[in-house]
């Protein structure tokens, strides 16, 4: 993965944050003007976060998901898988993403 800084928003990234991308990805973005190569390294494993989620609260009750979750409000669905793995969720993707794995655990 090859560390970038986007320059301009491009959807769902704002100017000014950081992410990762296969070389190719980092070419097309380059290409369209949105985001710049930080450094000259690929990124460090470390740097890649961990998408292990857990499913469960660590007080140990269990959250019940809704069958029409996806329909809930971004921020519905944020507060929700925050309440799955006893953590800040920054983003809807982030949540879908917890909320998915979440209710094929079920």
């Amino acid at each position: 993965m090859i560390l970038v800084k986007f320059i301009k928003n491009h959807t769902p990234y704002l100017a000014g944050e950081t992410a990762g991308f296969s070389d190719t990805q980092v070419k097309r973005l380059e290409k369209i003007g949105v985001a710049v190569r930080v450094g000259g390294a690929e990124m460090d494993k470390s740097m890649v976060p961990n998408r292990d989620y857990v499913t469960k609260p660590a007080s140990g009750s269990v959250t019940k998901i809704p069958e029409d979750w996806r329909s809930l409000h971004h921020f519905q669905r944020i507060k929700l898988a925050e309440s799955l793995v006893g953590r800040k969720v920054g983003k809807a993707a982030e949540a879908d993403d917890i909320l998915a794995k979440a209710g094929s655990e079920e």
